[in-house]
């Protein structure tokens, strides 16, 4: 949706919704099932490996945003088809 439609600013706040939901989720469900069934070792070899991939992640997406990339059609999350 662009910026200047009008549905714009209820997609963002639909979107802060589902992000929420999302992170309380992992927060209060997954991340409690990971430290029940992982040792101290496994768990750090995986902060490890997910920090890793965001390093390594960052500085294309900082390029994208500063070039406007992130704008162009195929770099858009698809609408649904309802």
């Amino acid at each position: 949706t662009p910026p200047d439609d009008p549905m714009w600013m209820a997609h963002l706040h639909v979107l802060k919704d589902l992000l929420y939901h999302h992170v309380e989720e992992e927060e209060n469900e997954l991340f409690q099932i990971l430290r029940e069934e992982k040792d101290e070792t496994e768990l750090s070899a995986l902060q490890k490996e997910f920090l890793d991939y965001f390093r390594q992640a960052e500085p294309k997406s900082k390029k994208q945003v500063a070039a406007g990339d992130i704008s162009k059609p195929e770099d858009r999350i698809p609408k649904s088809r309802s």
